[in-house]
């Protein structure tokens, strides 16, 4: 799913197709605040990148945010009733959520995702 010209949602899925405890569509409470994935490239290892989780990335969720701010902003600061918990599953998955922007950086892991698109 294309955010913008350079930037993309990715799932990748485990190789074992079992639910991993670190995979997660939202990852809740402030300890997960700087915690990351590091991709590594299988054919050259010592290429790798960091990518710090958050939950604001995931499209639908960045949605609902911006959806029950806009709600409090012109309800004197109230939440909206109907939020959607549902988008906040916390629960282990084969898949995990990256949103990737290409740096065009020959080599890089953010080109080798985006040549797999």
């Amino acid at each position: 799913m294309a955010i913008n010209g350079t930037t993309s949602v990715f799932f990748l899925e485990t190789v074992d197709d079992d639910l991993k405890d670190g995979f997660k569509r939202f990852y809740p409470g402030t300890d997960m605040l700087t915690k990351h994935f590091l991709l590594s490239s299988i054919q050259e290892p010592k290429v790798f990148r960091h990518y710090t989780t958050c939950n604001a990335m995931n499209p639908p969720v960045y949605a609902e945010y911006i959806r029950a701010l806009n709600y409090a902003i012109d309800n004197d600061g109230l939440a909206p009733l109907d939020f959607k918990n549902e988008i906040l599953d916390s629960e282990p998955s084969e898949f995990a959520m990256f949103t990737i922007k290409n740096y065009n950086n020959h080599g890089g892991i953010s080109i080798k995702v985006h040549d797999e698109d």
